[in-house]
């Protein structure tokens, strides 16, 4: 079931989306929302995104998805990478990039 908050915020966010950035809205959602970073487990140990980004094989381009909805393509357009510090996102297939992500341990 869906907060009162949460409602009151997307009814507003219905009446102003035109006005505002995306990275400002996804920014608001995480205070209403309760925040699950990505997180990967590893030999028990949990690890959180820090840097969300690959290297395409292709061209050497490296990019890097800074924001959720943040998708961006390397300049020969193999792959792409999305998804900011919320998810890791990748486009085209794993031969054509280098993983370049970075996790911090948090526990």
């Amino acid at each position: 079931m869906m907060s009162k908050r949460l409602q009151t915020y997307l009814t507003g966010l219905a009446m102003t989306l035109d006005q505002r950035s995306l990275p400002d809205l996804a920014s608001e959602l995480r205070e209403i929302i309760p925040n699950q970073q990505p997180t990967k487990q590893s030999s028990g140990k949990k690890y959180r995104l820090i840097k969300n980004s690959i290297e395409c094989r292709g061209c050497s381009d490296i990019i890097e998805s800074k924001h959720v909805w943040d998708y961006v393509t390397c300049k020969c357009g193999a792959v792409a990478v999305d998804g900011g510090l919320d998810y890791c996102k990748r486009s085209g297939y794993p031969e054509n990039y280098i993983e370049l992500s970075t996790y911090e341990e948090i526990g």
